[in-house]
């Protein structure tokens, strides 16, 4: 039996498909054609003490899902049909720890205080393996980038996402 969660934050969303399927929902919502981030599905919200509770690699995993997400759909936006193999080129190019530190250094003076200390917090985090094709300094740029980007998605400051990823699209060259 499934239990209804009383944290609406952890609990599931399926655009009004968890009742059908008998899945703990919270909320009134309905489907709709294109998505602009304000159903439940899109992000969760969390206090800022819930926030500040994560851990800076915690952050960083819902940060990178946030990244990947955003470039592989800029790379779906602009990419031909049929074209899979590009477009997964294309993405892995983008999501790299090379990009993403290039795009990193360019957001670090746009930055409020507050996600200063966030991204800083990100950079200066121990990791315990770096990728083979990225120095340490890309890996802990492309590290405070995911940190900032999941403390912005699980506070629901979803339209700074939305002000940074267009800056990261310039920092790459994507516009």
């Amino acid at each position: 039996m499934i239990q209804r969660n009383t944290e609406p934050y952890l609990s599931s969303y399926f655009h009004g498909k968890g009742k059908q399927l008998g899945l703990p929902i919270a909320g009134n919502f309905e489907l709709t054609a294109r998505c602009n981030f304000n159903c439940p599905m899109c992000y969760v919200h969390m206090t800022p003490e819930q926030v500040k509770g994560i851990t800076n690699l915690g952050l960083a995993h819902i940060g990178d899902g946030v990244y990947e997400l955003l470039a592989r759909t800029r790379v779906v936006e602009r990419c031909p049909e049929g074209k899979v193999a590009q477009a997964h080129r294309k993405t892995v190019a983008l999501v790299s720890a090379g990009a993403q530190a290039k795009a990193a250094r360019m957001l670090e003076e746009l930055l409020t205080p507050e996600e200063t200390a966030v991204f800083h917090r990100g950079r200066n985090c121990h990791v315990n393996s770096v990728p083979k094709r990225a120095s340490r300094e890309e890996y802990a740029y492309a590290t405070a980038l995911e940190t900032l980007l999941g403390h912005l998605y699980l506070s629901g400051q979803l339209d700074r996402i939305g002000e940074l990823w267009n800056v990261v699209l310039q920092a790459l060259g994507e516009v």
